[in-house]
């Protein structure tokens, strides 16, 4: 597909980086992005049932944007459906354990009566404020907002650990815009730790040009509302450059097709080119970023180099190979 009307420089550059997540070649960066990302794909390990108030509380908090696509009859003239998901990132401090030589019907009734949101590592008293642009109003949302003007703030209550809650807003927009306008200041969610204030951030909500919509889409390969992706995406603050990083710091497997999708990388934390774009893509265009795919081809050196990266390093061995034996080479 191609874009009509004036090129944009930012369209330009997500579309090099759509193409350069194929490639394997070193990139020079000051934060390794996939320390944002190990947090949330390593298996939570079990705490002491005691817990201490933090020295730092190391980002308990995610709040991410998916957007509509703005696109003629697709959606409702002049309107534009925002979705703002809050993570609560902290594992349990005292997982639920049922009771030992408990029966399957024991089990269930111990589970049944389990309140997740009594953990120490609840989020409390969630608040998102945001405030809209000239121009852009609030015509509807899934939770009560209380307007001030142009500010809004929306109550969610309490979020138990590695929960999500979700609120859904209706914005009047501009009919179309020549270039990329920021419709809010970006939403920021405030709640309580064990007493302490914790916040997180989301990009500002962006309106892309009309001949962007279709890079805005949500498809079943770049599922831009996978709940797991989302609460990545929040861990790495908004910036299309940690995506990209992020993403390209995951592994190389070799093969065909599309297979593992939005969900699969991540959790794989490794995928061919077509399933780590497909990644990124997501990542992208939940945060309002217009993406598309672009194919192309390594040469037999680059092919190698990917190939070889597949494989752990020999370790140094020694010894006398008997002449005629079979040797095998991963490339």
């Amino acid at each position: 597909m191609k874009a009509t009307g004036k090129p944009n420089r930012l369209f330009s550059a997500v579309l090099t980086a759509a193409v350069a997540a194929m490639s394997v070649g070193p990139v020079p960066r000051q934060v390794t992005a996939a320390e944002a990302l190990a947090p949330l794909l390593a298996p939570a390990a079990p705490q002491a049932a005691t817990v201490t108030y933090p020295a730092s509380l190391g980002a308990p908090l995610a709040v991410t944007r998916e957007q509509s696509a703005y696109r003629g009859a697709d959606v409702v003239a002049s309107t534009l459906v925002v979705t703002l998901t809050v993570s609560n990132l902290r594992p349990p401090a005292n997982p639920p354990s049922a009771p030992a030589g408990a029966n399957v019907t024991d089990t269930i009734a111990f589970f049944s009566g389990f309140d997740p949101t009594q953990d120490a590592n609840t989020l409390r008293g969630i608040l998102v404020s945001d405030v809209l642009t000239p121009g852009v109003t609030l015509l509807g949302a899934s939770r009560p907002v209380s307007v001030s003007g142009a500010a809004l703030q929306i109550s969610l209550g309490d979020l138990a650990p590695l929960s999500s809650l979700t609120v859904t807003l209706r914005l009047s927009v501009p009919a179309s815009s020549p270039d990329f306008i920021a419709l809010d200041a970006g939403a920021t969610a405030y709640a309580t730790l064990q007493g302490r204030m914790a916040s997180a951030s989301a990009g500002p909500i962006m309106f892309a040009p009309d001949a962007l919509g279709p890079f805005l889409i949500w498809t079943p390969d770049a599922d831009t509302r996978d709940a797991w992706m989302l609460r990545a995406l929040g861990g790495l603050g908004g910036s299309p450059a940690e995506m990209f990083e992020a993403v390209r710091a995951l592994g190389y497997e070799s093969y065909v097709g599309s297979l593992r999708g939005t969900r699969g990388t991540l959790w794989s934390k490794a995928g061919n080119a077509i399933d780590k774009s497909s990644l990124l893509i997501a990542m992208l265009r939940a945060s309002g970023v217009p993406a598309r795919y672009r194919h192309g081809s390594l040469d037999a050196a680059r092919t190698s180099e990917l190939i070889g990266s597949m494989f752990p390093p020999l370790p140094d061995t020694r010894g006398v190979v008997p002449p005629g034996a079979q040797v095998f080479a991963p490339i």
